[in-house]
């Protein structure tokens, strides 16, 4: 297999990946389309993330970071039980 081929393999595994995992933690997926020379991946807008809430020189108040914490291992979990992410076993997690 040469290396674009490789690379549309890959491509076609992640968008199927993508298809599955369906989550409030998760950013969503909508649809994929293809051009002759581009993929176009439609998914879904969210109004914030962390660039924006992690700005240098901002004050988080403790409350604030637990929950968002709480959403992006909410979202690892979710990761985890779909099998996307395996190899987990330094952290020994129990699902």
């Amino acid at each position: 297999m040469d290396g674009d081929e490789y690379l549309k393999s890959s491509l076609q595994s992640e968008i199927k990946i993508l298809r599955t995992v369906v989550s409030q933690h998760i950013v969503g997926f909508y649809d994929v389309m293809e051009s002759s020379r581009n993929y176009y991946i439609v998914q879904e807008l969210c109004d914030c993330d962390l660039y924006r809430i992690l700005k240098p020189g901002q004050l988080l108040s403790e409350q604030y970071c637990i929950e968002v914490l709480a959403q992006i291992c909410e979202g690892l979990l979710t990761l985890v039980r779909e099998g996307i992410i395996h190899r987990l076993n330094y952290f020994k997690l129990e699902i």
